[in-house]
This record gives structure tokens, C-alpha cells and sequence, in this order.
């Protein structure tokens, strides 16, 4: 028992156990950084964990709790960070239900508590021993950096140029400690692929492998068990990193870059704009890796909010919902240093052949591609119309609005329709999601693209051929990104 009396379990039920549970899961699948971690999980399965969990916490029986199910969440492999902002989903979903601060207590206590009691493998001890080793190397960056740029070039001279090191070694460093989502990794993948490729590292890995064990070790210095385990980690990434390099084209693996602007016109989003010292060679709708030296080595997707403009810089929107998009709205200024990676396409770009109309659905700050495709329009028309329609909660949260209006009233084969989803003020005609709204405007040849947040994307393929669009023309982010 927990000592808090019957209260807490009895008031709820296991019906409401239950509920709890599910309404917890939703908000951590409508979390953008938390969601793929739930990508292949039975959360039937899961969600019964949990409850299990849950019930003891409050104050019942114990039932089978002795098996390793209270570390259901630490076994998708979360991150101490992701995993606090987790067990802070549940105590909001038990406050909103009048939960007893004591039971709320004792709930956050019984998952807190995953990574000391329950989580006692190897494997999670080596991971984060890992992560703690690489962070203490990153607190010595620039003599790191010139201690595995040397060790590279004693190994394998002429190869790694001396000023692109720090880059390298922190998202090398940052594959072989661990710690990202799928996203995240295949960013540092991509990023990765593309210097492994231009500077022909490929046939020296081991020597790459061995400056990397050799920079920690220096800069980290711990057990033996500790150093083989990096001499496994500095193998697997190597291991990962080579499909990348097929798959990685020509041109740099990073554009340094400097934020020229930065602009937050709503309540935990920022614009930036920035400005790369070489042209980036991107197209509208596609992703680019980005990474801020505030966290070196984790690289993350944005997609450029423009078309290609004649002076080079590129609008990035960012929401605050991770570490990195955190930095960039919170702490980011100009004048700050930042890289970004080679593009990447994530199926919302236009059909170069086509001059079908479009449909344009953009929830949050999806909307940055489907604005960039706007402009490409804009650009070369040929009698398209274009309906764009953008959703968001209420008008406060409509933080692109000015921009949006300029295109509007520049160009009269645009249509813009807000969709509000919690605003009482709003017309019938904007009224609702942003894809019911959308599809109230749909007409049969229209291409359709849609992008925003997960639960956005949740069963919106299904609700277009349900609507009657064309297997065909419906484009959604795919890949990594998605």
C-alpha cells in the first residue's frame, strides 16, 4: 500500500485508471518529439502496463506488478529529459481529474522512479554511461575536437580538413552515445553520410572509430568496461553511418550559417531567418537537417518556409517543444552561428509536370513548406489556383499572419482559410480541424498536401480517399521527417 488510504483508487475506478492511461497516451502521441517513439508499440499492451502501474501508485493491489512491466516507458528508450516530460503528461491528466496532490505524487513517483529499481541491464547501463561520458568530452569541445582531428590525420592524412572537426566529432559522438529519436538519427545520418562521402572516410573507419575511443577516453577517462564499450558504440555507428553514405549525394555535409533574424510572433514559436555563407541548394518542400552550437552533434528537421530567394537566406519556423527547438526559440539571436545540413525530400514537393490546382492543409508550423510551395507558385503560375488552408487553435495562435495576408492580396489565385479548432469567436466556414475545414474545399483534380503535427497526420490519409481524392494526389510528409 502507499499509505494514502483507498481515496484516490476508489474515486477513480479501474474505468477511470483506464481513461487516465488513454488520456495520458494521447498526449504524449500529439507530442511531436515523443511520437515516434510509440511508432510499432502495442499500446494495448502498453496502456495495460501502465494502468497496472497506475493502480499500485494509487493504492491497490499488487496484482502481477513483480514482472518488468513498470519499465514499459524506459524501454522505447527515452530520453532522462523526454522521460520527465512524460511522467509530467500524467500529472497533468490526474490533476484535471481532481486527483488528491498526494495520490499525484505518489503516481509521478512510481514512473520517476523507472530508471533506478527497474531498469537494471547492461545495455541501459552501458547507454548511459555512454551519454554521460560524451557529455563530459563535449565540456572540453575545442581541445577535444583538436585532439581527434589530429588523431584522424596522424591515421589518415589530408582526409578530415581541421576546421570542419568540431562539426564532425559532436554528431559522430552524439550517434555513438545514443539518445535520439528516429528523426533525430537519421538527421545526424544524413549529415554524417555526406562527410563520410566528401571527404572519402569510408575505407579509413577504423581510424575514425579509433580517434573517436581515443578523444573520450582522454577527455573522459574511465573504466575499461567503459572503453569497451565505446570501442562497440564507435563500431555501430560506423555500421550505420555506411548505408548513409550510399545514400548520400554530392556537395557539403553542412552550410555554416548566421541568424540574421529573429522574430516570436506567438507564445513558444520563433522565425528565424538565416543566411548561409554558401548558397543552399534546396527546393521548396523539402526538410534540411539544423543544428545550433548551444547543442552540438543533435541535428533536427525543419523545412525552409520559402522558395529559393535571390539573396540566399532561408525562414525557418520553430515550435518549442524539444531541446534543440527550445534553444532556437528561447535562446537563439541574431547574429548567432548556426549549421545546416544537405536537403532531403520528404514527399511534399511539387510535380515539376503538373499544373493540377492545389490544396494546400497546414496545421502549426506545417505550414513553413506548404507556404514555400506557395511561393514556387507564385513564382511561375500557369493558371493554377491555389486554396491554402491553415489551421490552428484560436487566432492568437495564427502566428504567420501578416505574411500569409501579404501573399493573399498579392496574388488573386490564392485563397487563404483559417481553420480554428477551440475558438468560439470563429465563422462556420472556420470552424473545426484543418482538415475538415479542407475538405469542405476540395474539388475533384486538385493535388492535395498536408502537414503538420501527428495527431494531424493520424488517419488523414484514410479521411482523404474516404473524402473521394485520389490515392495519387494526396502528399504527406514521409521518411524521417514524417
Amino acid at each position: 500500500m502507499t499509505g494514502l488510504g483507498p481515496y484516490p483508487l476508489e474515486a477513480l475506478g479501474s474505468a477511470g485508471v483506464r481513461d487516465a492511461v488513454a488520456r495520458w497516451l494521447w498526449l504524449v502521441a500529439a507530442d511531436a518529439e515523443l511520437a515516434s517513439y510509440l511508432i510499432g508499440v502495442d499500446r494495448v499492451r502498453l496502456a495495460g502496463h501502465l494502468a497496472l502501474i497506475l493502480t499500485v501508485a494509487l493504492g491497490g493491489p499488487a496484482g502481477d506488478i513483480a514482472r518488468p512491466a513498470v519499465g514499459a516507458w524506459r524501454g522505447l528508450g527515452l530520453t532522462e529529459e523526454q522521460h520527465r516530460r512524460v511522467v509530467d503528461y500524467l500529472a497533468g491528466v490526474l490533476w484535471a481529474l481532481d486527483v488528491p496532490a498526494g495520490a499525484v505524487d505518489a503516481a509521478r513517483r512510481a514512473f520517476a522512479d523507472e530508471a533506478g529499481a527497474w531498469s537494471t541491464t547492461l545495455a541501459t547501463s552501458w547507454s548511459t554511461n555512454l551519454a554521460t561520458s560524451w557529455s563530459t568530452t563535449l565540456r572540453y569541445a575545442r581541445a577535444a575536437a583538436d585532439d581527434f582531428w589530429c588523431a584522424v590525420e596522424e591515421r589518415c592524412p589530408g582526409r578530415l580538413p581541421e576546421r570542419e572537426a568540431a562539426v564532425f566529432l559532436a554528431a559522430l559522438g552524439r550517434l555513438a552515445s545514443g539518445g535520439d529519436d528516429p528523426a533525430g538519427r537519421a538527421a545526424l545520418l544524413a549529415v554524417l553520410g555526406h562527410a563520410y562521402r566528401r571527404h572519402r572516410l569510408l575505407p579509413h573507419q577504423a581510424a575514425v572509430e579509433a580517434a573517436l575511443t581515443a578523444t573520450v577516453a582522454r577527455h573522459a577517462p574511465g573504466t575499461p568496461e567503459l572503453a569497451a564499450a565505446w570501442a562497440v558504440a564507435a563500431r555501430r555507428a560506423s555500421a550505420a553511418v555506411t548505408p548513409a553514405v550510399a545514400r548520400a549525394g554530392g556537395g557539403p555535409a553542412w552550410w555554416p550559417a548566421e541568424v540574421i533574424d529573429h522574430d516570436r510572433p506567438a507564445d513558444g514559436v520563433a522565425i528565424l531567418t538565416v543566411r548561409p555563407w554558401r548558397r543552399l541548394p534546396f527546393r521548396p518542400g523539402q526538410a534540411v537537417p539544423v543544428c545550433t552550437p548551444r547543442w552540438p552533434g543533435r541535428w533536427r528537421w525543419y523545412s525552409p518556409a520559402n522558395a529559393p530567394r535571390p539573396d540566399g537566406t532561408v525562414e525557418l519556423h520553430v515550435r518549442a517543444v524539444g531541446a534543440v527547438s527550445r534553444a532556437l526559440v528561447h535562446a537563439v539571436r541574431p547574429g548567432d552561428p548556426l549549421w545546416l545540413g544537405p536537403p532531403h525530400d520528404v514527399g511534399l514537393g511539387l510535380d515539376p509536370a503538373s499544373r493540377a490546382d492545389l490544396l494546400l492543409v497546414a496545421g502549426g508550423t506545417g505550414l513553413a513548406p506548404l507556404r514555400a510551395l506557395v511561393e514556387q507558385v507564385a513564382a511561375a503560375p500557369a493558371g493554377r489556383r491555389v486554396t491554402l488552408v491553415v489551421g490552428a487553435r484560436t487566432f492568437t495562435d495564427l502566428y504567420d499572419a501578416i505574411s500569409l495576408d501579404k501573399l493573399q492580396c498579392a496574388h488573386d489565385w490564392l485563397t487563404l482559410v483559417p481553420a480554428f479548432s477551440h475558438d468560439p469567436l470563429a465563422g462556420a466556414g472556420e470552424r473545426g480541424d484543418a482538415l475538415t475545414v479542407a475538405l469542405d474545399h476540395y474539388r475533384p483534380g486538385q493535388e492535395v498536401h498536408l502537414c503538420g503535427p501527428p495527431p494531424m497526420l493520424a488517419g488523414s490519409r484514410l479521411r482523404l480517399l474516404a473524402a473521394g481524392v485520389p490515392a495519387d494526389r494526396i502528399h504527406l510528409p514521409t521518411g524521417p521527417v514524417a
